[in-house]
């Protein structure tokens, strides 16, 4: 009986451990006790980290989508902050589709000027897929999270989706409290 042949797995980042085994209940749970926004924004940043290397997370404004927090892998803050993509050319771009669902999606980013001022504000561009996810609350889009560079596809997009219906609910219960 020949030998099975050998398998192999990859290539995956360096940095991010195989299979991601940092246990996201902590980080969870402080999304969920977080009151304020930024706080939550910046832990969507922590926990995705834990499934890819490079992680960017971007609000949603009535007329653009603008850059909020990042990890330093993807790119300096500031140049993430100042990346504005004005919502009548998002609504043709892959960033479209993961605002209108909750799951996570592998896409390319094209090189084209509607991802430019995104691919403008990274460290460098993707060199494959990435992985993106919306995060709503009330049934609108908020943020969205961009993750490349990722471990094990499955279990990042898992986690990115469990880390943004946390964060959905956070959101929510804090837009709760100041309306009261």
């Amino acid at each position: 009986v020949p030998p099975a042949p050998a398998t192999t797995r990859g290539p995956f980042s360096p940095n991010v451990a195989w299979p991601a085994l940092e246990d996201p209940a902590p980080t969870l749970a402080a999304i969920r006790t977080a009151t304020e926004r930024d706080a939550i924004l910046e832990l969507l940043v922590t926990a995705v980290n834990a499934v890819a290397r490079r992680v960017a997370v971007f609000a949603v404004r009535r007329d653009a989508i603008v850059g909020w927090a990042c990890s330093p892998q993807m790119g300096d803050r500031a140049s993430v902050r100042a990346a504005r993509m004005p919502l009548p050319a998002v609504s043709d771009s892959v960033l479209a589709a993961a605002l209108t669902t909750d799951d996570a999606l592998l896409v390319r980013i094209p090189k084209d000027a509607a991802h430019a001022p995104l691919l403008a504000a990274l460290r460098s561009p993707p060199s494959g897929e990435v992985a993106l996810v919306g995060v709503r609350v009330e049934g609108k889009p908020v943020a969205l999270v961009l993750a490349d560079e990722l471990g094990d596809t499955m279990t990042a997009t898992r986690r990115m989706q469990d880390v943004a219906r946390a964060a959905s609910d956070a959101l929510a219960r804090l837009l709760r409290e100041k309306r009261k």
